[in-house]
């Protein structure tokens, strides 16, 4: 049996993306397009027998007002808060965001998810492995895609990059300030093959060369939860007299998890040890001292999340986003 024909078929044929296809197709706003680019789509449908469904029609005209949020397990804090935050603002428009996890390796679910007539739209907060793979498995997803992270994406998807670099040389360069000659790096990740994956790393490394502060030290690795991270770096302090007097943290858990060892091991924060941690969660918030921190403000979360909310009804004036990271001095840094 042939498979059935769909507009992101239609879309590719005529050059065009599904959202400007389905816009002319449904004629709620094809006079917004040349004369030129209706008859290419038009034709392009004719000639290869598409046919609009009444499911797809009322997906199109925006009835399920849902959209499909993919991360990946465990949820990051940054992508936590981000998440949280586009729920309750989506909800005032009448929009729902629907969350669904994602392992590395699995990407063809997000591919499944695109296509099967759910969802309005779409936003990819995976990790950058994943993101890739979706673009070569689906050049042109058949819904608008937001991918959000620090992958540029295809010109078919709807890009956020999130411009993290300038944000960690600040806090690095504040520790710095406050006195640090030996930076450490305590990672979420489990094993050297996933850090070089990781552009905070990347960061981390140059601004050492940089600055010419020494070798790069990587002080544990862990499974990115806070037990772990607490147990990882209770071994270290208990065990080495040559401690580091700051360790950079490539997750807000990681660096909660830090900061508790160094308090049960009676190292004092941030006089003996300043810990800087990233994703400005609200648990690093509420810790006390309070966790000095790097990410995206409210203001720049809301201008993602107004990017996402325009993916539903039509096309966004941009389809790129910048968005840069900002450090946030707290109570374990000088």
């Amino acid at each position: 049996m042939a498979s059935r024909v769909r507009l992101v078929d239609v879309a590719r044929n005529a050059g065009v993306s599904p959202t400007t296809a389905s816009l002319i197709l449904s004629g709620s706003r094809a006079d917004a397009f040349t004369s030129a680019t209706q008859k290419k789509v038009h034709e392009a449908a004719r000639s290869l027998g598409y046919t609009r469904s009444i499911l797809g029609s009322s997906l199109k005209s925006g009835a399920t007002r849902t959209i499909c949020f993919f991360y990946t397990p465990p949820m990051d804090r940054f992508v936590e808060r981000f998440q949280l935050h586009a729920s309750a603002r989506l909800e005032e428009e009448n929009l729902h965001l629907v969350s669904i996890p994602v392992r590395i390796g699995e990407e063809q679910q997000i591919v499944n998810a695109l296509s099967c007539g759910l969802y309005d739209s779409a936003c990819l907060a995976c990790n950058p492995t994943s993101a890739k793979v979706l673009m070569d498995l689906l050049p042109t997803p058949p819904i608008p895609t937001m991918i959000f992270g620090t992958l540029p994406p295809a010109p078919s998807y709807i890009g956020v990059t999130i411009d993290e670099t300038a944000g960690i040389t600040q806090a690095l360069g504040g520790l710095v300030n406050g006195g640090a000659k030996k930076i450490a790096y305590l990672t979420q990740r489990r094993s050297a093959d996933e850090l070089e994956n990781e552009p905070r790393w990347h960061a981390y490394t140059k601004f050492l060369s940089d600055s010419h502060l020494g070798t790069p030290e990587i002080l544990a690795y862990t499974e990115g939860s806070i037990p772990s991270a607490f147990q990882c770096a209770t071994t270290i302090f208990t065990g080495r007299d040559d401690l580091p007097d700051a360790v950079y943290c490539d997750s807000d858990r990681v660096a909660i998890g830090a900061v508790l060892a160094a308090t049960q091991c009676g190292i004092a924060i941030p006089d003996d040890l300043q810990i800087i941690g990233t994703g400005a969660s609200v648990d690093g918030g509420d810790l006390h001292p309070a966790l000095s921190t790097i990410g995206l403000d409210n203001q720049d979360l809301d201008s993602a999340v107004t990017l996402l909310s325009t993916l539903s009804g039509e096309e966004p004036e941009s389809t790129t986003l910048t968005l840069r990271w900002h450090y946030m001095p707290r109570g374990t840094t000088h």
